[in-house]
């Protein structure tokens, strides 16, 4: 994966982690899986996303905001660590709402509980600071086309933060985010796909 050659002091990823289940293996009638990532872009190997060279594109001071999902928790502390990061604390949760935010979904997969939240870990680089003492850690919202985040995430780590030179990796989308680089995985994926063809 190429990074850009800029250094951030906030960057948010998402990296396509590879789980290990059968709604991503490819069977006889489901290439790209049965529902899972690998339907809707390529996964990462935990090592892969580990070797990323992130330090090259983070500043001295810099914090990271990192996505991860229940099953994920160790291994993105880990990711943290290999980036050169130091994990602080859990700074979002997104609890995932039915459609009319009446109450929150019912539904959802696990192999123990029926998961219905995605966490974001938060590791520091260098000092410390906070532009507010004001931003929640819940965020109530519907969900998303699959992996898509929350927007208000963003703006909601601006808010804490400060509008400084920030990126988003792996974005799942093509939403114009005012003073953030991307770096989107499905643009890649779309890439890919065409010279394969």
């Amino acid at each position: 994966m190429e990074l850009p050659n800029n250094k951030y002091k906030i960057i948010l990823a998402d990296p396509p982690w590879s789980y290990n289940d059968k709604r991503n293996c490819a069977g006889k009638n489901n290439p790209h899986g049965a529902g899972g990532a690998l339907k809707h872009y390529n996964c990462m190997k935990i090592e892969d996303i580990k070797s990323l060279e992130i330090n090259k594109i983070s500043d001295d001071n810099c914090m990271l905001f990192l996505w991860v999902t229940s099953p994920f928790m160790e291994q993105g502390i880990e990711v943290i660590k290999s980036w050169g990061f130091k994990f602080i604390t859990i700074p979002f949760v997104w609890v995932k709402m039915k459609n009319d935010m009446s109450e929150p979904r019912k539904d959802g997969i696990g192999n123990y509980t029926l998961n219905n939240a995605e966490y974001v870990l938060l590791g520091r680089k260098g000092k410390y600071w906070r532009n507010s003492t004001k931003v929640k850690q819940i965020l109530q919202y519907p969900k998303l086309k699959h992996s898509v985040k929350p927007f208000e995430i963003n703006e909601r780590i601006v808010e804490l933060m400060g509008d400084l030179p920030r990126i988003e990796l792996f974005a799942r989308d093509k939403k114009d985010r005012k003073g953030c680089d991307t770096h989107s995985l499905r643009l890649q994926k779309e890439l890919q796909d065409r010279r394969e063809l």
